[in-house]
């Protein structure tokens, strides 16, 4: 379902279970769960719960008006409308907290406690003019609020948490990545204002005071944990699912394009050796790996037209996107159509943002990056593609099967790591095409390559610790006007992931440090400074991997607060053959000479 009022910021709470949460099907979610009595009925005490909400919003926004703009209105958002709000989710013993938590030598004032002790459920509730992502113009507290309670949350045993100013509610957890920001966020002035009351009823399920640690002793076993860990696994089934449906895609493609009569050119620079197996394989991954791009950037609406020219988005939208063929692939395919207008749509898609003459015809940027490099799939971009072969493959990249049910892959919440596990699945897969009964046929069988490179894929608890060994001593070592100096070089690079993480964290510590700014959300000059001359990375000798790694790498960290995020990776991510770098540029340090040496 789409949550109008809900924003989901990284892994903390899945969408889908957001929706079982809704249907009730989920754990926890009997009214004896909530502990109300047999005789009342979960929906009647939603539906209760949300008149006395209703009566408190309207009690504060006539209090709202009698706050000045200079004011932070905290007095009258805590008593007119967060204190009694909770009330309505079962928080009855909320008290204030009169002096600042210590924490190793950091004082952290965290307004509210569930309880009356230090060790009860911290709540922090801000005025309604004051930004939960934007430190006080008085420089008092030194971060912002959200920056300042998660840093809480990392220092302490408390893993829950709820922020909030009078409209903003965030769910925040103890977080694994310090330099993303992870929460759940309700908007509710649009839930009350907008009378969502199937937003307010998944509130309800989801913020009621039994979904919460009742003490630091139970933060693990408290409903909001199940809920993280069932997601954490679902989310591994996921990624599961998507590896072997990427895989599954490369061949049903790299089939397709072979049998198709028109093909013949293609069979015969394939049978001459003028279109090595390898290269053909590499031409089917960048091509899946556009799809993937494409996928999560439409959804997100990162690289299309602005969503605000009404015609322009609907032209590429209905005519355009890779997003319109879902519809597609979920009706039944016909055995025997022989048409290929599909394909040859992708091939317009694609050209929007290979070339820049026709990307300008519908206000779209050309994507300077070896992704989408103009002739960088010759060899498929001449061929055809039965309809009833692409969308086979394509079904693969789009849908997932359960045990009982077909559903689509939510790329709008699909993490950058996530795709790290794609590429894991590959490093052991390498091309063969063989004549079988007078057809060619491409296969994916288990190759040695990864071993003979050295390429593995990093997890996400390594590249944690390895940025606190490796990274933090020499961080904390250097002062922030020299904090740009520090060259990162990883001469391995598989996924990517290392370089990942290293160049966000030195983008917060440089954001912190500088200027005070809040090391959750540097600032875009900052971010681009780092990724532009801190980070540099080595593949030995798979170039594929360089141009993947360079998407997730530089993309959805880049895109965002950079002009040209490819153009700003390309220059500062090298590939280079081991044995064709000199061996005083080895020892020396990759940043001492010119990157086009390593291309």
């Amino acid at each position: 379902m789409n949550w109008q009022t809900i924003q989901i910021e990284g892994t903390l709470i899945s969408a889908d279970l957001l929706t079982e949460i809704y249907n009730g099907t989920a754990i926890g979610q009997k009214a004896s769960d909530f502990s109300l009595n047999g005789k009342l009925r979960l929906v009647d005490e939603i539906a209760a719960s949300w008149s006395d909400a209703r009566a408190y919003w309207e009690a504060f926004q006539h209090g709202l008006r009698r706050v000045k703009a200079d004011e932070t209105g905290a007095t009258v958002t805590r008593e007119l409308w967060i204190l009694p709000f909770l009330r309505t989710l079962g928080f009855e013993d909320i008290s204030f907290s009169r002096s600042a938590a210590q924490v190793g030598g950091q004082s952290y004032f965290i307004s509210h406690r569930l309880g009356k002790v230090e060790e009860g459920l911290p709540i922090h509730i801000e005025g309604a003019n004051v930004d939960l992502d934007c430190r006080p113009p008085s420089g008092r507290p030194r971060i912002s609020p959200h920056a300042l309670v998660q840093e809480y949350l990392n220092r302490t045993e408390h893993l829950w948490t709820i922020v909030t100013n009078y409209y903003q509610l965030r769910i925040l957890r103890d977080a694994a990545h310090p330099s993303r920001p992870t929460y759940l966020q309700f908007d509710l002035r649009e839930v009350m204002t907008g009378e969502h009351f199937s937003d307010f009823s998944i509130l309800f399920r989801l913020i009621h005071h039994t979904r919460w640690p009742g003490s630091i002793d139970t933060v693990h076993e408290c409903l909001l944990e199940q809920y993280y860990l069932t997601g954490i696994e679902s989310g591994g089934s996921v990624q599961k699912k998507l590896r072997d449906g990427v895989e599954s895609a490369i061949k049903i493609f790299g089939n397709g394009f072979l049998a198709h009569p028109a093909n013949e050119h293609l069979r015969n620079k394939i049978q001459s050796n003028e279109l090595q197996t390898l290269n053909y394989y590499r031409q089917l991954l960048r091509l899946v790996y556009r799809f993937l791009f494409l996928m999560v950037s439409e959804v997100r609406n990162l690289v299309v037209p602005d969503p605000e020219n009404d015609t322009l988005y609907r032209i590429y939208d209905e005519n355009y996107s890779i997003s319109r063929l879902r519809s597609k692939v979920e009706r039944p395919l016909d055995p025997e159509e022989r048409h290929w207008d599909l394909w040859e749509a992708v091939k317009q898609n694609f050209s929007q943002y290979c070339d820049e003459w026709q990307g300008a015809i519908l206000g779209i940027t050309v994507l300077n990056g070896e992704l989408f490099v103009p002739r960088s799939i010759p060899d498929l971009e001449e061929t055809r593609l039965y309809n009833r072969g692409f969308l086979r493959g394509f079904a693969h990249i789009l849908l997932i099967k359960d045990s009982k049910t077909t559903r689509r892959i939510n790329y709008a919440h699909l993490d950058v790591e996530e795709l790290g596990s794609v590429y894991e699945s590959l490093l052991d897969c390498h091309p063969d095409i063989r004549e079988r009964n007078g057809q060619m046929t491409f296969d994916l069988v288990f190759g040695t390559e990864r071993k003979s490179t050295g390429s593995y894929y990093s997890r996400p608890e390594l590249v944690n610790e390895l940025i606190k060994s490796a990274l933090v001593p020499v961080m904390e070592e250097r002062i922030a006007a020299l904090l740009l100096s520090i060259k990162v070089c990883d001469p391995a690079a598989g996924s990517g992931h290392f370089l990942l993480a290293a160049s966000r964290r030195l983008a917060s510590e440089q954001a912190k440090l500088r200027s005070g700014e809040d090391p959750l959300q540097p600032s875009s000059a900052g971010r681009c400074e780092i990724f532009s001359g801190t980070v540099f990375k080595v593949w030995i000798s798979i170039p594929w991997q360089w141009i993947s790694a360079k998407w997730r790498y530089g993309w959805l960290d880049t895109i965002a607060v950079c002009p040209s995020p490819f153009c700003i990776i390309a220059s500062s991510v090298a590939t280079a053959w081991w044995e064709s770098i000199p061996w005083n540029a080895r020892r020396k340090g990759f940043p001492k000479m010119p990157l086009s040496r390593y291309r």
